[in-house]
């Protein structure tokens, strides 16, 4: 993606700890630049395509499921 940052892996700590997977999805080049994120895409900004987030889910969940049973 040309060195910029589509997802990201978050951490919350309050007597627990969460962790969670962000993936951008729709956003475009411009909301990413109102909001300071230069470095920030989005998988349609990127390609140029829509994605769904069910698709998008489905193949997170799929590659992560993969991962874990090796």
């Amino acid at each position: 993606l040309g060195g910029r940052k589509c997802c990201g892996i978050l951490t919350e700590r309050r007597g627990g700890t969460v962790v969670g997977v962000g993936l951008n999805l729709a956003q475009s080049d411009d909301e990413f630049a109102a909001a300071g994120l230069p470095h920030a895409t989005s998988l349609r900004a990127a390609t140029g395509r829509a994605v769904a987030w069910a698709d998008a889910l489905e193949s997170v969940l799929a590659a992560m499921d993969e991962l874990y049973a090796e």
